[in-house]
């Protein structure tokens, strides 16, 4: 059981992300006792121009921090290699830097089965766990979420 409980806030943004309202939530410990919105995208794209799964993917990579833990879900876009299709598969992002302070790092870790039965597993993909910048790459984040998937 976690020591975190997400507020309702946290629930409905989950909940747009996976519905796809949202292309992506991102979710920040406050004081390692809870958990609250850092951000929230509500699509992935601008002035009616698509945004390509790269670069939404370089959108959302961006948001994460040198030196603190965060959780983020996104609809992670890729091109099938199969039929050259768009898709999207659900991930739950576990960031937790090197540079984070330790006590937040254990806390995170601590309380992710938590956070993740509160926010329901049901529907995401893959989880991810990155610690830098290179385990955030695209290539490598597709691959991995692909690698535990029937659909590629």
């Amino acid at each position: 059981m976690s020591l975190i409980t997400l507020s309702n806030e946290c629930l409905e943004a989950a909940l747009k992300t996976k519905s796809g309202k949202a292309s992506h939530c991102i979710f920040k410990y406050v004081d390692n006792t809870k958990v609250e919105i850092e951000s929230i995208s509500e699509n992935s794209c601008r002035e009616g121009q698509s945004v390509s799964p790269r670069d939404a993917w370089a959108e959302v990579e961006a948001l994460f921090p040198e030196d603190r833990c965060l959780l983020a879900l996104v609809n992670l876009r890729y091109f099938s290699e199969v039929d050259s299709v768009e898709r999207a598969k659900l991930i739950l992002v576990h960031w937790a830097p090197a540079r984070a302070p330790m006590k937040e790092k254990m806390v995170a870790s601590f309380s992710l089965n938590g956070i993740i039965s509160q926010l329901g597993s049901g529907g995401i993909a893959h989880r991810h766990q990155a610690g830098n910048v290179a385990e955030l790459d695209y290539d490598h984040v597709v691959e991995q979420a692909l690698a535990r998937s029937t659909v590629k």
